[in-house]
């Protein structure tokens, strides 16, 4: 599937701990309940908390394309009218306190295969839960994808204010 960059919301915040993640979760289950195709991404890679927001358990599965080519099987949940795909770390790795230390090219060439080489069908929107900050994640995707919608989450919070 190539992605139409309108059609990608991403969910960015400048510092960890303000309820970034709870935002996409909610987005996109709200959008899928409306029986629109939804697929989520978690790509907060050293965070991963949305399986466990979504009560999302097991490992993430390959499957043969069309073409005869290997895919990643996105996690289904079914949600109202529609069903919510969904990729995760945190469906890869062993258990939650699994730490990944992964940079640059590595982190890179693994959040192209979330967009490219999951089996996402037809989608009418992917959300994309980013990590804080503006790391390689941030500027891998904006690589990638250079023209998505933003949703930029902050809070009132003087700690954060200068962040």
């Amino acid at each position: 599937m190539k992605f139409i960059d309108e059609s990608v919301i991403e969910v960015h915040a400048g510092k960890g701990g303000d309820g970034k993640s709870s935002l996409p979760a909610n987005l996109a289950v709200a959008m899928a309940d409306l029986g629109l195709r939804v697929g989520l991404v978690d790509a907060d890679v050293y965070g991963h908390s949305i399986p466990r927001m979504l009560g999302i358990r097991g490992r993430l599965a390959g499957e043969k394309a069309e073409d005869g080519r290997g895919k990643i099987a996105p996690q289904e949940v079914a949600v109202g009218a529609g069903r919510l795909r969904v990729v995760s770390m945190g469906l890869l790795v062993d258990d939650e306190d699994t730490a990944l230390m992964w940079r640059g090219l590595i982190l890179a060439k693994a959040l192209e295969q979330f967009l490219v080489d999951v089996a996402w069908g037809d989608l009418d929107y992917l959300v994309i839960d980013m990590p804080p900050g503006t790391g390689d994640v941030q500027m891998g995707l904006a690589r990638m994808l250079p023209r998505t919608d933003l949703l930029i989450v902050t809070t009132p919070a003087v700690s954060a204010q200068k962040v």
